[in-house]
Parts: C-alpha cells; structure tokens; sequence
C-alpha cells in the first residue's frame, strides 16, 4: 500500500489519515481518495498502534472490522473533531457491532458511490476545519462562522427552489467586512484555506480582495457593504452546477466546460427572483465572466456595457483562481499569476489590474489609488 498512500511521518498536514488492512478494497479506496486528497496511510495489520499524525479527518477502510483494530481506531479517533469515516468491504453483524461502539460514526459499505463518499469525507474534513475556527480572535471567528453558515443556507434554498435567505447573507457579509478591519488579517485567510468546500473557499477569497481592494480606492458604507455582499453571491449559480464538475479534480472536458459556463446564467435567474437586490449585485454576479473585447459570457458584453464594479470583480475573480491551490497542483504565486493579468488584455480592464497589483504587492490606499 506504500505506492498509494504515503506513511505517517513528520512533514506537511495530511488533509486524510487512512487506517486500512492492506487488503485489494483498500488500495482501491485510496486510489479514489488520492485523487481529491492528501493522504497519511498506517496499514493496522502490521502495527495495531498508529502514532498520531496531523490530519483534518479519520477514515478507515478494511474488509472486515476487526475487533484488534478497535482500540487503535477508537485511540486516533479522539484526536478529530468529526467521528470516523468507516469504509467496509462487506456488512457482518461483527463490524456494525464494532462500529456502534464508536458514537457518531459514518459507515458506508461496498459497493461505494464515488459521489457520497467524497461528500462524506468532505464534510468531516469541514466539520474539522470548522473545529480549528475556535481557536481564533473572535471576530475572525465569528466571520468564518457566518459567513459559513450562510453559504450553506444559500445552498439549501437553492437545492428547493426557495428564496435566497438574504437577510442572513447580509448579517454574514457585514461581520465579514468588520472582521478585515482587524488587526490579523492573515490568520483569517490560513483559517479559510483549511475549509475544503472549493466553492465556499473561492467565493470567500473573491469576497475579501475585492472588498479590500475597493476600500483602498476609497468605497465605504453602504457601498463598501454592497461590493462585500456582491463577491459573496457572485458565484451563486454554480449551485446549480453538478459537483461532479465543480469538485473534478482535472481539466474539464468541453461539454463539462458548457456545463460550468451556464453559472451566470443560473446566478440571472436565482438572483432575479429576489425582491428589492440592489442591481448592482446582480450584475457583478452575472457579468464577472464578460471580457472587455466581447469574447466573455453570458451575453458577450463589450467595453462600456461592463461597469467599474464588475471589471472590478473580474480581477478579484481571475487572481484567486490563478493563486488558489488546486487539488494536484499548487497556485501560483501573485506575482506570477500579476504577471498573467497584465498580459490578458481585451480581458481585463489593465488599470485596474495595474492598481490591483500595486493593492497586492505593495499595500494601503496609496498604492492602489496612485
């Protein structure tokens, strides 16, 4: 198994640890898990007491539970915020014994749903980033927090067809903004990147450089608050998007490339049906992927059909996706992906890319306005 899995050692976090018995269900379970994830191996078959490792979730993985490998299981397991994920190859009334021993744990059985398995894994690498928030001043706390809490209510009510709860999303947005006024900005944004829900993650670095980059040109208030809550929303559609797609960790074929291209399209009619959205919001959300040449979409706008704050948002939108760090491979480096932007002319608005970058590399209010 130590061609699939790497073992546990002193060296960067593992997003999983997987406890397994070396057996064929096994591998196969890490080959899929290693295609979304960093994985720490300890196979319980060679040695029934695994050291702690720095992991985010417990997995396990064997073709029977056996009652040995309970008390190193039910040893890591205290160390996690989120139960154990428990993967069995078959159903014995000895391993579900076994596993009700452990309160709370989620166990999925052969044959496995690619799908379910990866939002399983998910949620409780979520529920442990979450866990780590605590740690934090509270105001950055409290941002995450809500700002969480609402994205995942906004999924909910999209998922039904319901109304946006924009009230809420609002509330969220608002702690938001306050809490990048504090004075540890950069633990806001080590906290947010241990999340692993790639869209909330992205719509949250998009929320706070842009937010931070119109503050340096001078936007306050109500203003200041509307741009917050645009770069929350402003990937709203991609609910509508499947997560197969929005979760791949490859290249997306074209017709998974049409499919991903329609999220403004999604974000039109989610946020049309709102009473009373400042308009401003709906276009940042709907227009971001537009290019000043005609070539963008939904509609191919050109030049003065794009306003400042949606050209703004295009920037905020392509730096993130050019620095985030990607499932197989690392972001770049903000002065590579910089260096990328200025050259997308007929894409992006250069001015603003040229503030943008002085915002980015140089800091304050100066920087960016000169």
């Amino acid at each position: 198994m130590s061609e699939l899995v790497s073992p546990i050692k002193v060296g960067p976090a593992k997003d999983v640890l997987l406890l397994h018995d070396g057996s064929p269900f096994a591998k196969t379970v890490a080959r899929l898990l290693a295609l979304d994830y960093r994985l720490g191996g300890h196979n319980l078959e060679r040695d029934p007491a695994p050291a702690a490792v720095s992991a985010q979730a417990l997995v396990c993985c064997f073709s029977r539970f056996r009652s040995r490998y309970l008390a190193g299981v039910r040893a890591l397991a205290q160390r996690f915020a989120a139960p154990p994920v428990v993967l069995l190859a078959a159903q014995s009334s000895q391993s579900l014994k076994l596993v009700e021993e452990m309160p709370g744990t989620v166990c999925l059985f052969e044959p496995l749903n690619f799908a379910t398995l990866k939002q399983t894994v998910k949620q409780a690498l979520n529920t442990g980033a979450e866990a780590a928030w605590s740690k934090l001043q509270p105001q950055n706390r409290q941002a995450l927090q809500a700002s969480s809490q609402s994205f995942q209510s906004c999924f909910a009510a999209s998922a039904r067809g319901e109304p946006l709860p924009v009230e809420q999303v609002f509330a969220a947005c608002r702690a938001v903004k306050d809490s990048f006024a504090g004075a540890n900005f950069g633990e806001w944004l080590s906290a947010l990147q241990l999340h692993h829900d790639r869209s909330y993650r992205h719509s949250m670095l998009v929320c706070a450089s842009l937010t931070q980059f119109c503050q340096t040109l001078g936007v306050r208030d109500a203003d200041l608050e509307r741009v917050t809550v645009g770069g929350f929303l402003h990937d709203i559609g991609k609910f509508k998007v499947p997560l197969d797609i929005l979760d791949k960790p490859g290249a997306l074929d074209a017709t998974e490339e049409a499919a991903l291209q329609r999220h403004p399209s999604f974000s039109r009619d989610i946020l049309l049906a709102e009473t009373g959205l400042d308009p401003s919001i709906i276009e940042m959300a709907v227009q971001h992927h537009e290019n000043l040449d005609g070539s963008g979409y939904p509609d191919g706008l050109t030049g003065e059909q794009i306003s400042d704050l949606v050209r703004l948002t295009a920037v905020a939108d392509v730096f993130t996706l050019l620095t985030e760090d990607q499932t197989r491979q690392a972001g770049r480096t903000p002065e590579a992906a910089l260096e990328v932007m200025a050259n997308a002319r007929g894409h992006l608005d250069l001015e603003l890319v040229r503030r943008f970058r002085a915002f980015v590399l140089d800091g304050g209010a100066d920087a960016a306005a000169a």
